[in-house]
């Protein structure tokens, strides 16, 4: 990897050592033993150093070689960073698999686990049911505001027929409205729920998305590294339901952990932080099991993300994938009665394909097509002079 960074300023510290003020957090310079960061000046001389340290916007940098004199105008990152929580389970499982030590099939893996990896990997196993079960929903006043598709995918969602369920949700299609419906239907019975997202702004989406639908009985843990600083303001609307998971470590009690969750049985996450040893070690699986997994931004995930989390919930039950695999630029609104159709001219690629072009999402598995679900586009009201 060979990455630029933005950054307002670098400064050399009491120590010795240099501090980078980074400007975005995406560009920003990460702690690690990996990489090496590359310093030049409007001359191209360069100084080289380690990040040793990443609190806020500011990164430590020990210096490796050169001498620091100011006058930085480029810095850049060359090296692998860290691996997340998320590839960082993979790859451990993928290991152990080439070991021996672990196994796909076999008692070290729940019926429901391997459920799951038969239908994603080994449809000859288990076969997806290409038509599908018709669901009644539940006389439930939430269900009663959905639209027909809505209606018919939430049902699906809560069903005990339908282990699996693919929804295609393009924005303006209901999709938070559908998954409200149902994970309001689930906290009525008591079940937990783990809602989770490739991105941390995914998943603040659907926490502030939830708490307009006045749906506030959920817990979202996010990340010191990404809410610090950085994104304390997006979370004012859910700030009461924030938890930050350097607070579960720096507890490690399981009572305070239950304290910290107020018996919420909805968690909001991304993937990477369900993959953090953190919440074993804390006990917040105890509390609530991983039961019931809602994935949003799943045109954006690989399956094969998902592979040690079936492995590691033994109790999983439901998956649903929400997602938008065909993203498309939006052209102009025509009117039409009372609604508003939308016209689009040109797919995108999905998020990450570009880097990554044999990347397989769930709406990518050939034989999981025929069974995915389609939320239609809503009716919306606008006036027009």
């Amino acid at each position: 990897m060979n990455a630029e960074n933005e950054f307002k300023a670098i400064e050399k510290n009491a120590t010795g050592e240099l501090v980078l003020e980074n400007s975005r957090f995406k560009t920003r310079v990460r702690a690690s033993a990996q990489t090496e960061i590359i310093m030049e000046n409007a001359f191209g001389q360069r100084v080289v150093g380690r990040a040793v340290k990443a609190d806020g916007k500011q990164t430590t940098i020990h210096l490796l070689k050169g001498n620091f004199h100011g006058g930085i105008e480029r810095v850049s990152v060359q090296g692998r960073e860290e691996s997340t929580c998320a590839e960082n389970g993979r790859d451990e499982f993928i290991l152990r698999l080439l070991r021996r030590e672990s196994y796909l099939q076999g008692e070290e893996t729940s019926r429901q686990g391997q459920r799951f990896i038969n239908l994603l990997w080994f449809p000859m196993y288990e076969p997806i049911r290409i038509s599908r079960p018709q669901h009644t929903p539940p006389r439930d006043a939430a269900f009663m505001d959905l639209n027909d598709s809505q209606r018919q995918v939430a049902a699906a969602m809560i069903s005990i027929t339908e282990p699996l369920v693919i929804a295609h949700g393009p924005p303006g299609t209901g999709k938070t409205t559908t998954i409200t419906a149902a994970v309001n239907y689930w906290k009525q019975q008591s079940q937990p729920v783990w809602i989770i997202a490739q991105s941390n702004v995914g998943v603040k989406n659907i926490a502030r998305s939830l708490a307009k639908k006045h749906f506030t009985d959920f817990k979202l843990i996010v990340s010191k590294e990404f809410y610090v600083e950085w994104h304390e303001d997006l979370y004012n609307q859910v700030e009461d339901n924030l938890i930050r998971s350097d607070d579960l470590g720096r507890v490690g009690d399981p009572t305070e952990t239950e304290r910290m969750l107020g018996g919420s049985r909805i968690i909001l996450c991304t993937l990477s932080m369900l993959s953090n040893p953190v919440l074993d070690d804390t006990g917040v699986y105890k509390l609530v099991p991983v039961e019931r997994l809602v994935v949003d931004e799943a045109s954006q995930i690989s399956t094969s993300e998902y592979l040690h989390l079936f492995h590691k919930f033994q109790k999983i039950e439901k998956v649903c994938f929400f997602g938008d695999p065909k993203q498309r630029e939006y052209m102009a609104p025509t009117a039409t009665g009372l609604c508003v159709e939308y016209s689009y001219f040109f797919a995108v690629p999905p998020y990450g394909r570009e880097a990554a072009p044999l990347m397989q999402s769930i709406f990518d598995v050939k034989h999981l097509k025929p069974a995915a679900y389609f939320l239609n586009t809503q009716c919306m009201l606008q006036s027009f002079t």
